[in-house]
């Protein structure tokens, strides 16, 4: 605010400078017009050199409408004369020929053009535009003021027709008194500001320190105690802003955390007590396990006997009559009694497996592939199966032909 309002102030204090210039253009130009109507152009330039000597005025010019300087030769002047003389002998034309007598006798135009510096300027002056800028002379800043001198009826007998303008009058007036004021008025408004800023800054930070820091604070010491395990803190709400919002989702946050806690808890407990009683259970199983493992190995020990030996019996009785020791053997009674002999051997190698407790506990049985003979194989196997199939009265043979001599195979 206090910027715009300086803001305003410049603008205003700037047209305020415009307008005095104005008014002052007015009256110069009126006192000029004045003294050149009554033929007097060096009293016209005598007043412009006083006025351009009073305070404040930094530069008081007139130029020609090709943008030279007015006064300073006796160029227009002469041409005014002459033109009169055209005229005949009048009055003026004496006065206007003493009056160029008051010249001094060197009177010399300086060269300065002013639209060699301002070319822009020349066709809205021509147009009859004023024109107002501000611009630095020397060390000093001014307001410059460019009029248009219109070329009216009671001039035109000296100027002509040919132009409605008849020259500029630039007057350039010191604003140092305005840019001090402004400075003043800059500086008070910096230390405004800068008082205000602080102020604003002091009561921000009571604000936060009120209303957020302890809050944050207090939040930040309960935090730190459920961190450590006590769940049962809560944070205190102050209030219903977002601090407070943000302290309700908190405890929420922390009865959520306590309710999954004791739920924990008690899984826990059920878990082990569920681990104890299933312990329990294993511990049951493996007596049970142990003492069926004794009772395996009693049995084996004891079946080991009670079937080896009356099978070993068999197998030796068979061949005992198969080696003739009670005398020859007709062809059926030595083909039954050979497969006795291959049924026994057989089933003591299969009782042998069972009763191989290595190989039990070990999950699994060994294959030892060799060759054998084909027709053996199938005879043994055929004297096994035979006599169950004999029982059933269904006749079995086997006849090989064509077939390999020898396979690989496990006799066991």
């Amino acid at each position: 605010m206090e910027y715009l309002n300086l803001k305003r102030d410049i603008s205003d204090l700037t047209n305020v400078e415009r307008e005095k210039e104005g008014v002052l253009v007015d009256s110069i130009v009126k006192s000029i017009t004045e003294k050149m109507m009554e033929g007097r152009p060096d009293l016209a330039r005598r007043l412009l050199a006083e006025l351009g000597t009073l305070e404040g005025i930094a530069s008081l010019e007139v130029y020609r409408t090709n943008g030279t300087m007015a006064f300073e030769d006796l160029k227009t002047l002469q041409q005014v004369i002459e033109r009169k003389k055209e005229e005949g002998p009048s009055p003026l034309t004496e006065t206007l020929e003493s009056s160029r007598k008051q010249y001094p006798s060197k009177a010399r135009s300086t060269g300065r053009n002013l639209f060699s510096s301002l070319p822009d300027l020349r066709e809205p002056l021509l147009k009859g535009q004023d024109i107002s800028f501000m611009e630095t002379q020397g060390d000093i800043t001014v307001l410059t003021l460019l009029r248009p001198l219109r070329n009216e009826v009671r001039c035109q007998g000296c100027h002509g027709t040919e132009s409605n303008i008849r020259g500029f009058v630039k007057i350039s007036t010191s604003q140092e008194k305005n840019i001090a004021r402004i400075s003043r008025h800059k500086t008070a408004m910096v230390a405004t500001i800068a008082i205000t800023s602080i102020s604003l800054a002091l009561f921000l930070y009571l604000l936060i320190k009120l209303f957020v820091d302890r809050p944050l604070s207090a939040m930040v010491s309960t935090i730190q105690d459920i961190a450590e395990g006590d769940l049962n803190r809560q944070v205190e709400v102050a209030s219903h802003d977002e601090i407070g919002i943000l302290a309700e989702n908190f405890n929420l946050m922390t009865a959520k955390l306590r309710l999954s806690q004791d739920n924990l808890k008690a899984w826990a407990e059920d878990l082990e007590t569920e681990v104890r009683k299933r312990t329990e259970d294993l511990r049951k199983a493996n007596e049970e396990l142990k003492r069926a493992d004794q009772m395996k190995s009693e049995f084996l020990a004891n079946m080991s006997h009670e079937l080896r030996t009356p099978l070993n019996a068999v197998i030796g009785f068979s061949e005992v009559l198969l080696d003739r020791v009670f005398g020859n053997l007709n062809e059926k009674q030595t083909k039954y009694i050979d497969n006795i002999l291959t049924s026994g051997r057989h089933l003591l190698r299969l009782i042998n497996n069972i009763l191989d407790l290595s190989k039990i506990e070990a999950g699994r049985m060994d294959v030892h592939s060799e060759e054998c003979p084909l027709e053996r194989a199938i005879y043994e196997v055929l004297g096994i199966v035979k006599p169950l199939a004999t029982k059933k009265h269904i006749d079995l043979d086997a006849e090989l032909t064509n077939s390999p001599e020898t396979i690989f195979s496990d006799e066991g």
